[in-house]
């Protein structure tokens, strides 16, 4: 079903010494999808802070709904699973 947009709110926790703790968070956000690809919302724009050379243990969750057009909301949530072993690295675009 085509959507007219998805809000959600964003986090990033970090494994430190043991210790969960929240690195990043976005509350709320929204995105449109677009006229290609009417069912999806990418949010590619939420980024965290890192050190070259240091690999970090990060885990991503995501909560909100979906607005779609034919006037139904959707809630949504995921997580990445298990705290994932990420390598810092310069990247561009």
């Amino acid at each position: 079903m085509p959507q007219n947009y998805t809000e959600l709110t964003l986090s990033i926790k970090s494994l430190e010494n043991e210790q969960k703790v929240t690195t990043s968070k976005l509350e709320l956000k929204r995105k449109y999808s677009n006229t290609n690809f009417p069912n999806v919302a990418k949010f590619e724009d939420f980024y965290i802070l890192c050190q070259k050379g240091f690999t970090y243990s990060y885990r991503g969750a995501a909560k909100g709904y979906v607005s779609l057009k034919d006037g139904r909301i959707v809630k949504v949530q995921g997580n990445s699973g298990k705290y994932l072993a990420v390598p810092c690295q310069v990247v561009t675009k």
